[in-house]
């Protein structure tokens, strides 16, 4: 359920918030329960018909208060929300449903008829019709209901698709050529009727497009070029045969996703080997008639996931809130699970090709990219990761020897030993590793905090803030801490501790001799309390001080002569106390006439050093990242 519950998400343009919508809210609150309500779906192998049925009309079909598949309405709803532009809104449901559901792509009529296919602009307002009478109430017991229009509202053909351009009316009914008899739906949206001709009239087509997506699921490829256009700009599938057999059983199994998952999966061509047979390359390259499996990468969920559960790490509970799985080292919930930001997708999920959210995605890009690779060898996820089964090879190690601990090591991530060739050159790793002598990482910026002498023109005794937080550098766990205060600093700004002997110092190491120039702004916002004091040091020596209250102070200085190591240091203190002492200071350092390198302390910002990999964890770390774990061979 939780694997097929994903594949459909990328069907139904899954996200967690609405994308780009002014100051209005972001969130798609509890938009996590349509998900939790595919995964029991396909594990209950609930019925395609009645699937599709309930996630266009599950309010309207809600028995005696029953509003358990309330949720399915999330495949209409959670789509991106064009800055509350109700046609774009209907444009994209539409688009969902036809090609998502039906392989048409009927949004290309939204103008003029289809250039080729047989559906004509009449019959994308008549469907246009359906959602133009379906309102959202929201409310309990789950807040992304619909219902419909409580007065019916007239839908028009718009000239060249412009809502000022009203042409004739058109009755809310099905597409033509998939219901020649065009008898109007009756009272209400429609919905209801919807449906049920997608799953009836149009049984053929709705069969073909969803035993199409199970089969490119299943095995790599699809017998339909485009899965979500089956028109006529479409080629003929090679293999139009068996896509009408798996068609044909599909809807005489009951609409079994299940049933037809288990037919393919049980059959003679998917349990093929994926080696290369070259009388049969010969004749067909590309596999057409699938003479063997299709060798294919694991997609970045099935990594991720692949990954905690080789490393004993997988939290297998079922259903639940999102996870903001990129903000923690290991967050071990299954991606599935992980929180979609439509306007900011995290770039690890752009980088392994995760459907975009924004629209309907009939498949994914399979792309290499050295994004994909530089995260396995440099994430901090990848480390620990590594790091905690290494433990358990090295505890091998010592009661054994290394043979033995990288045998046992080498099943376990691949479930098999290694060969008579890879042992040695794995062995001689272990035996032979001698730790360089140079730093992991060159620290850039530092963060801690100082005395500020009684003229604000010294500043001694600098020592480290010692407690990362994940997002801010501060003295302890909690704050104010005992013994330094207020003492915090954040990626764009920060607290000065509590006198001046603890004012807070952001120091930036020159990496090279040369003249450098800073730019950035000093703001305080509160109107209370005494302000906050700025001052920038460059080698010891005071260079620029500036003090806000309640408002924005330009900190530009330069050029400023620096040698290699030399300091700058950016200091904030409380001036007389520390109440309403919050402040904001983004720096940026560039070297004179190098305008295309800079130095910018809020992107830049970052935590403590990692520590070196030991030999166990590198070893570990490179099973990991290698392709033989991430690929189904």
């Amino acid at each position: 359920g939780e694997r097929w519950a994903r594949h459909w998400m990328d069907v139904a343009r899954y996200a967690d918030t609405k994308g780009y919508v002014f100051r209005e809210d972001r969130e798609y609150h509890e938009a996590y329960k349509y998900r939790d309500w595919l995964v029991d779906a396909f594990n209950s192998d609930l019925a395609y018909d009645r699937f599709v049925t309930l996630q266009l009309a599950a309010d309207l079909l809600a028995q005696d208060d029953d509003y358990r598949d309330l949720p399915a309405l999330g495949f209409l709803t959670l789509g991106r929300r064009f800055l509350n532009n109700q046609f774009d809104i209907i444009d994209d449901r539409l688009d969902v449903v036809s090609r998502g559901l039906m392989g048409m792509t009927l949004a290309c009529a939204r103008c003029h008829d289809h250039k080729y296919d047989p559906v004509s602009q009449a019959d994308y307002y008549s469907m246009f019709g359906v959602f133009l009478n379906t309102q959202e109430p929201g409310g309990e017991p789950w807040p992304h209901r619909l219902a419909d229009a409580e007065k019916e509202r007239a839908s028009h053909i718009l000239i060249r698709g412009s809502p000022r351009s009203p042409g004739e009316r058109v009755p809310r009914q099905f597409v033509g050529f998939l219901s020649p008899e065009q008898k109007p739906f009756g009272a209400g949206s429609g919905r209801v009727e919807l449906a049920r001709r997608i799953v009836v009239d149009g049984k053929p087509l709705t069969a073909r497009v969803m035993a199409n997506r199970i089969w490119m699921r299943l095995m790599g490829d699809s017998l339909v070029e485009s899965p979500s256009d089956f028109g006529t700009r479409c080629p003929q599938p090679v293999q139009s045969d068996l896509l009408d057999q798996l068609a044909i059983e599909f809807v005489e199994s009951g609409w079994s996703m299940k049933q037809l998952i288990r037919m393919i999966v049980s059959s003679d061509v998917y349990q093929q080997q994926s080696l290369d047979r070259p009388e049969c390359s010969a004749v067909d390259p590309e596999n057409a008639f699938y003479w063997k499996m299709n060798r294919r990468r694991l997609d970045f969920e099935a990594l991720r996931d692949t990954l905690l559960a080789t490393t004993g790490q997988l939290d297998r509970t079922l259903f639940g809130k999102p996870v903001k799985i990129q903000q923690a080292a290991v967050a071990p919930r299954r991606t599935l699970y992980a929180y979609i930001d439509r306007q900011n997708l995290p770039s690890v999920f752009r980088s392994f090709d995760v459907a975009s959210p924004d629209a309907h995605s009939p498949r994914r890009a399979q792309t290499s990219v050295p994004q994909q690779g530089l995260y396995l060898l440099n994430s901090s996820f990848m480390a620990e990761l590594a790091s905690r089964l290494a433990v358990q090879a090295r505890q091998r190690s010592a009661k054994q020897d290394e043979e033995q601990a990288i045998g046992w090591l080498f099943e376990r991530v691949y479930q098999r030993r290694p060969t008579a060739e890879e042992l040695p050159l794995l062995t001689e790793f272990v035996r032979g590793y001698r730790p360089p002598s140079s730093p992991v990482r060159v620290e850039r910026w530092i963060y801690g905090f100082a005395e500020l002498a009684a003229e604000a023109d010294r500043l001694d005794g600098f020592q480290r803030l010692m407690n990362f937080t994940g997002k801010a550098w501060q003295g302890g766990p909690a704050l104010p801490d005992k013994t330094i205060g207020w003492c915090l600093l954040t990626a764009e700004g920060g607290h000065p501790g509590n006198d001046a002997q603890h004012a807070v110092v952001r120091r930036w190491i020159a990496p090279r001799d040369g003249f450098v120039h800073v730019a950035g702004k000093l703001q305080h916002k509160s109107d209370k309390g005494d302000g906050v004091r700025g001052s920038l040091f460059a080698a010891g020596q005071l260079q620029g001080q500036w003090t806000a209250k309640a408002d924005e102070q330009s900190t530009s200085a330069g050029p400023l002569e620096v040698r290699e190591g030399d300091t700058l240091d950016f200091v904030t203190d409380c001036i007389g106390g520390p109440s309403h002492d919050s402040f904001t200071w983004k720096v940026r350092v560039r070297y004179q006439g190098e305008r295309s390198r800079q130095w910018r302390s809020d992107q830049e910002f970052s935590g403590p050093l990692p520590e070196r990999l030991d030999v166990w964890t590198q070893l570990t770390q490179a099973l990991l990242a290698a392709n033989e774990l991430a690929t189904i061979d």
